[in-house]
């Protein structure tokens, strides 16, 4: 594949399509695009990950629709409309279809509506979350604040300042990069006055040393693979 370069730092699973880019040329599309894929940004792949970063990213757009583009130049474009990547987002789910997901929807709406697509979108996002494509599975699913998260079939509900740690973690196992150090993970509760230690943040808290646990380095926390409750 192409050395693709992502749209932003938050969102490295997810590439630009338009050609006036240095280094991004219409022949490195993926080889998994379909040719009714409509708009300028897509997935790097199709799995997960990939699919619910491009998700985020177009609900994200979807909810600034009345800001208006600017072009390279500066100069403002015609607001952008969101139909196309609506569209897009129903081509992923029959791609994944044909990958083995038994848990997406068919498209709802064929007239365009942004509060619906919207609705529609954060639906098929929890669902990819929480999907089975490709066969066995994964069961997580979290709730948008992170204060409840399924792990492998175990539910476990956190504080507000147990939350953010919980989701620096969550996102990071989801990238394929799990361990996260601890003092990341205290300042993600408050940046300027972080808890002293994790151990005490989750004092008491099942989740601790069964869904959080040591990374493989000193000083890190990652996510158990496994819900090892009871073990």
């Amino acid at each position: 594949m192409a050395d693709y370069r992502p749209v932003h730092d938050k969102f490295p699973l997810i590439v630009e399509l338009r050609s006036d880019l240095p280094g991004i040329m219409p022949e490195e599309r993926p080889d998994w695009l379909p040719s009714d894929w409509r708009g300028f940004f897509c997935p790097v792949s199709l799995e997960p990950a990939a699919v619910r970063q491009w998700l985020d990213w177009t609900i994200i757009l979807l909810e600034n629709l009345g800001v208006l583009l600017d072009d390279r130049d500066g100069r403002q474009m015609e607001p952008w409309s969101g139909d196309d990547d609506y569209h897009d987002a129903f081509v992923l789910v029959r791609l994944l279809r044909r990958k083995g997901a038994t848990n997406l929807p068919s498209r709802k709406e064929e007239n365009f509506s942004v509060p619906q697509a919207i609705k529609e979108l954060l639906a098929l996002r929890d669902l990819i979350c929480a999907d089975e494509v490709g066969g066995g599975g994964v069961d997580t699913a979290h709730s948008p604040d992170f204060r409840s998260l399924r792990w492998f079939g175990e539910v476990y509900s956190f504080t507000a300042n147990q939350a953010p740690v919980v989701k620096c973690l969550y996102e990071n196992w989801e990238n394929g990069t799990p361990d996260v150090g601890d003092e990341t993970l205290l300042s993600a509760v408050d940046h300027d006055a972080p808890p002293a230690r994790l151990s005490v943040l989750f004092r008491k808290h099942p989740a601790w040393n069964t869904l959080i646990v040591l990374g493989e380095t000193k000083g890190t926390k990652r996510l158990a693979e496994e819900n090892t409750k009871g073990a």
